[in-house]
């Protein structure tokens, strides 16, 4: 009986299982990951890092992946989850700020001195982390060489720690495009360069099992 409840199940999971195509980022540099930072999944993103671009204290990181149509999105508008209709750039920027951390002393004195210590690390972690960028352009390199610009809709520079600014959409095709190269432009934090390298973008087909409880 077990057994066969076990069977029942495997065989539920693989059919909810998500079977691509996805895109696969390649790049000199950046760190290959989830596309989701609290949870694993199909979708692959290059992360890129700046650590403590002052007065934040922290790391900022700049997260890039694409879609083709057909990936499961959530729509703002109808507050639904629905089937993205175009080839899609995601460029998102997510904050891991150095939480301050109490400090103990036992004379008036050196509680004083521990009390602006904890106060200084905690505007650090709540300062601004302004994005920034050289040109509101990215450059997209088709599989046959052929070149074009394409504007990214974003503001002059904003604060990562507005929520309505931290991803930004790139619409590349109203419909599906085989493998391509995305070039870009310079993105900064607080003034400190992310090392964003042009990357290369495959579709591959692969089979993910979904994490049942995230």
């Amino acid at each position: 009986m077990l057994e066969r409840v076990l069977a029942i199940s495997f065989a539920l999971l693989i059919s909810g299982c998500s079977t691509g195509p996805y895109l696969h980022p390649e790049a000199v540099t950046g760190v290959l990951r989830s596309a989701n930072r609290t949870c694993p999944g199909a979708l692959e993103a290059r992360w890129y890092g700046v650590k403590d671009p002052a007065p934040f204290s922290g790391v900022v990181a700049a997260v890039i992946h694409a879609k083709l149509p057909g990936t499961p999105e959530w729509d703002p508008a109808t507050e639904s989850i629905i089937s993205a209709v175009d080839t899609k750039l995601i460029i998102k920027f997510w904050l891991y700020p150095n939480r301050a951390k109490p400090f103990w002393a036992l004379s008036t004195e050196d509680k004083e001195k521990t009390r602006k210590a904890y106060d200084e690390q905690q505007r650090a972690a709540e300062s601004p982390a302004v994005i920034s960028v050289s040109s509101p352009y990215i450059v997209l390199v088709s599989s046959y060489g052929e070149r074009r610009k394409i504007k990214i809709d974003i503001p002059g520079s904003f604060d990562a720690n507005s929520q309505e600014n931290k991803a930004i959409s790139v619409s590349l095709s109203n419909g599906e495009i085989d493998n391509f190269l995305v070039i870009f432009p310079e993105f900064f934090v607080n003034g400190e360069v992310f090392n964003i390298s042009p990357v290369n973008y495959r579709i591959k087909e692969d089979t993910y099992v979904p994490v049942i409880n995230c």
